[in-house]
């Protein structure tokens, strides 16, 4: 009798790769949305330093909106509190969303 296995690895090949595929995509989104997280981080930072060298709400608005940033401000007790959040989508499925807040002590207060 005469065993072949002609074929074999073209099967296996075919098993594998869809899932190495799968998972080089999953980690570059993953990898794409901390790009992004940093970025709102940064972004949400800045409006806070800006809010601490005396910009009104106003401003910070018009700041946030020239950032591409929707954000949230609270005044407490002399601080402002800047809050800013984002969805992170890959094609059809949600890779999670992220929150940043970052408060400043308003001047003169």
């Amino acid at each position: 009798m005469k065993s072949t296995d002609a074929g074999g690895a073209t099967a296996e090949f075919a098993i594998i790769l869809p899932a190495v595929a799968l998972l080089a995509a999953l980690f570059i989104g993953v990898a794409a949305q901390q790009i992004r997280a940093g970025e709102l981080s940064q972004k949400v930072g800045l409006l806070a330093r800006a809010a601490e060298m005396g910009r009104d709400d106003g401003q910070l608005q018009q700041l946030a909106k020239s950032l591409g940033v929707a954000v949230t401000i609270s005044n407490r007790n002399g601080l402002v509190c800047i809050g800013a959040s984002a969805e992170f989508r890959m094609t059809s499925f949600s890779l999670g969303s992220a929150r940043e807040q970052a408060c400043a002590l308003r001047p003169g207060y």
